[in-house]
């Protein structure tokens, strides 16, 4: 099949209607449709990213693959992780294993007492969504992001003899949608005030 691209007349090109004349045609003048995906395993968390686009959209979403096994990661495991990625990703020797993981378990050492493996840092939720809708004038882009990770201290010896301390988490998140927001480990204020 032969791919165009559409050129409309210099009339036509207006401040408004300029983002069109970028826009892929078939050969019977018919928008140009696409979907790619890839499923990905990070720090023990598998995950999909899809790219889309049809007639006047295009959409991007990264989230956790739907019934997808979670284990969480010791502090160690989350290193290695990150050096193999960046090693992966960049191709460059010189960047090989950017954080080292000693250097990391050796400052924890000074914070806390007790084996740094025994933290286990849970990725409870990437979430990322940007989609641009170009059948409206202006353009509208929709951006919507959730992260939430954990770090699981229970079995961790945090040096203290009269406290312990059990969890932490952190969520950031500007996303509305109920099953995304339903998987992060967010506490709850007014719950936990009616209690």
């Amino acid at each position: 099949m032969k791919t165009e691209l559409a050129k409309p007349s210099n009339k036509e090109v207006t401040a408004s209607t300029a983002h069109a004349a970028n826009e892929l045609k078939g050969a019977n003048g018919d928008s140009l449709n696409f979907n790619a995906g890839v499923e990905f395993t990070l720090l023990h968390k598998s995950f999909t990213a899809i790219v889309a686009k049809s007639d006047n959209k295009v959409q991007f979403v990264l989230q956790p693959t739907p019934g997808g096994k979670d284990k969480p990661c010791s502090i160690s495991e989350v290193c290695t992780g990150i050096n193999q990625t960046v090693t992966n990703l960049t191709k460059t020797p010189s960047l090989d294993n950017p954080l080292d993981t000693g250097s990391v378990v050796e400052q924890m050492k000074s914070y806390v007492s007790g084996a740094t493996d025994a933290y286990k840092v849970n990725l409870n939720e990437i979430f990322l969504y940007i989609c641009k809708d170009s059948s409206v004038t202006p353009a509208k882009t929709t951006f919507e992001y959730a992260f939430s990770l954990s770090v699981d201290m229970k079995d961790a010896d945090v040096g203290l003899d009269a406290a312990s301390l059990e969890s932490v988490y952190v969520n950031i998140w500007n996303t509305e949608r109920a099953n995304i927001l339903s998987k992060m480990s967010m506490g709850d204020i007014e719950e936990l005030l009616n209690s």
